[in-house]
Order: C-alpha cells, then sequence, then structure tokens
C-alpha cells in the first residue's frame, strides 16, 4: 500500500500495523485486512492511498474499504491493477482501514504484495498474517516462514507474526488439491 499525496508521500502519516487473513475456498482467496495508520502531527492529514494487486492475477472481485474509527464506507476508484481511496486522520490520532475483497486465483498460486510497504520507508510495528486452508488443499509453499500452525474445524490455520517488519519478500502461497 502506498501514500499518494503530495506527489508521492505524506511524510507525516505512518503506516504502523497491519493484520491480515487469508482464506482459501477452492479457486478463490478472500482476503480481509485491518490496517492502522498513524499521524503524529498537529494537523489533520487526508491522503489518497494505492492498494495494488499483483499483475500476475485477475482483478479482485467484490472489494469493500471501510474507515473503521468513523465507519465510514470509502469510494474506490480502480486505476490500471490498484484502487485508489481516500483517508482522513485528524492529528495525533491513529485511524484503522478495512479491506475486504475476494481474489480469483485460476493457478494454485496466490500473491498479495507485501513489499510496497516498503513505500512508507520505516518498518510496520506489527504485522500478522493467518492463511486459513481446508483439509483437502495440502500447503506446497509459503512464504514467509509460518510462526505456528493449528488444526481447527477442517482447516488448517498458519499463522505468521512480525514485528519491526520490512517485508524483503511478498506473501506467496501454493498448494495441490488431496483427496
Amino acid at each position: 500500500m502506498a501514500d499518494m499525496a503530495a506527489g508521492g508521500g505524506s511524510q507525516s502519516l505512518r503506516f504502523v500495523q497491519e493484520e491480515i487473513r487469508f482464506c482459501l475456498n477452492g479457486d478463490t482467496v478472500q482476503v480481509e485486512g485491518i490496517y492502522k495508520f498513524y499521524n503524529p502531527a498537529s494537523s489533520s492529514v487526508r491522503t489518497t492511498l494505492s492498494y495494488p494487486f499483483p499483475k500476475t492475477l485477475p482483478f479482485p472481485d467484490s472489494l469493500i474499504a471501510i474507515q473503521m474509527d468513523r465507519q465510514d464506507t470509502l469510494s474506490v476508484i480502480r486505476k490500471d491493477h490498484a484502487v485508489l481511496f481516500s483517508l482522513q486522520v485528524p492529528e495525533k490520532q491513529s485511524a484503522r482501514l478495512f479491506v475486504r475483497y475476494l481474489q480469483p486465483v485460476p493457478g494454485r498460486s496466490f500473491t498479495y504484495l507485501l513489499t510496497t510497504t516498503g513505500f512508507w520507508q520505516r518498518p510496520l510495528e506489527t504485522a500478522s498474517y493467518t492463511l486459513i486452508i481446508p483439509h483437502t488443499v495440502r500447503l506446497t509453499s509459503l512464504t514467509p516462514d509460518y510462526d505456528r500452525v493449528c488444526e481447527k474445524e477442517g482447516n488448517w490455520i498458519y499463522v505468521i507474526e512480525k514485528s519491526g517488519f520490512i517485508p524483503e519478500n511478498d506473501f506467496n502461497f501454493t498448494w495441490e488439491v488431496v483427496q
């Protein structure tokens, strides 16, 4: 995710945290993310954010973005292989953004762009990624490496937790169907 304000970046707004859940269901991955931004400035910041998608996958379906602290559904504008929306963060406060979409995955390989976080030029304070796959699927690769895995309600749940995180690679997983 990149901040498009002021010719490429709002120096006052900070991207500090993300919690993302990926749930595989057939040939679709449902992505739900909560992103936290902090404005240390003494004035309110309104900025346009770019939320990019990998060009190797079809454009997502059913995207919704909500600024949680304002209970405001944001207008989403498609631009190339990304969406744009505007976020407003009051002075010395945080804002939480919820994004959900369905990503068609025709080739049993999924990518979520993490390396775009480098645009913010500082690490995320915390990052959490949860991958949920049914028992009928065997994971063949996952990047970054998971911290723990558990089984719940017919699914495998892989959890990745980071602090002071600057992603060097995108989130990627591949799978095969087992019967």
